[in-house]
């Protein structure tokens, strides 16, 4: 490959990179489909009030005898999580007063509907099932004191898909059951006594239907049953809109200073060869933002911020090691033979860090907090981009990029 060719193709791959960049940061920039019903990556980052506008919501709370206030946030929690995917929530009970604070997100339908949803979330969600359609309190066959656990499936019928809450009842209630329902037979279920849908009863199970199409409500349904009814009376007192402050702004413009500092860092140490690194890291910058949209990622606060800091941080230093690597041996040895034996010596290192890394992630994934959850999102995800970046991103990079290197950039080099 000659000098010219490889500078026409870097030009061209960067252009188009930078392009693809630019169109995956707009909120209308590319159509990925309905998944959760939002359409552009950046739109799928689910964002903290550190980089979004958000709803206030609050409720005069009459608790029930006997029952924690923090019982009722994790209820609450649980359900905005389960139901809306709003996993990292700001909810707070005190002086009687509860507190929800929800994010908007790029789905309009959503954000005029953030009322309906802390609504929903605060009720009773006393689930119940009767023979008749009309309610009666003494004629409840089944409550939600009965229900062990509910999963969410979808039953096909003569071409509609019917979305389906199945409920596993508790042990002594299959008992009963067996001998107070009949499969096949229709039953309804009722939502704090408002009538929602048909039931059906069958070997110890009660599959609670709900609309065609209406797989929200069927998420909600199962988290009711999942989370646990509420023993307490919510009545609003108040709903306000509260506008994001400009740390997200702030945030943002420290990492994208970062960012240009590595690539001029890049670009001055190692000249020709940091163009490889810099085309490695702009794919899995667009990579990371379309992958963590398509996949929703439920929340992008200051500690996933921080993940995304320190995953560049990793890419850039490892890749660093390896062009320095690549420049001491380009002194005594082939242009061609420096990259194989630098990027050879780097391999059982990479793997190791990387492994440690992605289990690291998947751990703090694991702990249901507003810090690790997040934090380990985005090392998961950053583990996997980088290792592609350091292992082979930058090997075709440098490869494209070596026509590039002049004999006498690196002392004794030679191509």
């Amino acid at each position: 490959m000659t000098k010219k060719t490889s500078i026409v193709l870097v030009s061209i791959i960067m252009a188009l990179l930078l392009c693809l960049a630019v169109f995956s940061f707009l909120p209308d920039g590319f159509d990925y489909g309905e998944y959760n019903r939002f359409y552009s990556p950046l739109s799928l980052i689910q964002k903290s009030n550190l980089f979004t506008d958000s709803v206030e919501v609050k409720y005069s709370v009459e608790l029930g005898e006997d029952v924690d206030a923090k019982d009722v946030i994790s209820t609450v929690r649980a359900r905005l999580n389960k139901a809306f995917g709003y996993y990292g929530s700001t909810i707070t009970l005190e002086n009687d007063v509860l507190t929800v604070v929800l994010p908007k997100t790029a789905a309009s339908e959503d954000n005029s509907n953030l009322l309906s949803i802390a609504n929903q979330a605060v009720c009773a969600g006393k689930i119940e099932v009767l023979a008749s359609g009309t309610y009666d309190t003494n004629s409840v066959l089944l409550s939600s004191e009965d229900f062990a656990r509910a999963v969410t499936k979808s039953y096909v019928q003569q071409g509609t898909h019917f979305p389906i809450c199945e409920v596993t009842l508790t042990k002594e209630a299959a008992e009963d059951a067996k001998y107070h329902l009949s499969s096949g037979q229709t039953y309804y279920y009722f939502v704090d006594g408002v009538s929602t849908y048909a039931a059906f009863y069958q070997n110890g199970k009660i599959q609670l239907y709900s609309q065609p199409g209406a797989q929200a409500h069927n998420k909600l349904i199962a988290s009711y049953v999942n989370a646990g009814v509420i023993d307490a009376t919510f009545e609003k007192e108040s709903h306000q809109a509260l506008p994001h402050n400009n740390a997200g702004l702030i945030f943002a413009i420290v990492f994208g200073v970062l960012v240009v500092a590595g690539w001029v860092y890049l670009v001055a140490r190692y000249k020709a060869l940091g163009l490889a690194g810099i085309l490695s890291q702009l794919i899995v910058a667009i990579v990371f933002i379309v992958f963590s949209g398509c996949v929703h990622i439920e929340l992008f606060n200051l500690a996933a911020y921080i993940g995304a800091i320190i995953v560049y941080a990793a890419i850039t230093a490892l890749t660093a090691v390896t062009f320095d690597r690549i420049k001491n041996y380009a002194k005594e040895k082939t242009f061609a033979s420096a990259k194989y034996r630098a990027f050879l010596d780097g391999n059982k290192f990479n793997l190791i860090a990387h492994g440690a890394a992605l289990l690291l992630g998947v751990i703090l994934w694991l702990i249901p907090t507003v810090v690790t959850a997040p934090l380990g999102n985005v090392l998961v995800y950053g583990a996997v981009l980088s290792f592609v970046a350091t292992m082979l991103l930058n090997r075709i990079f440098v490869a494209l990029v070596t026509p590039l290197v002049e004999d006498n950039a690196y002392s004794g080099a030679r191509k």
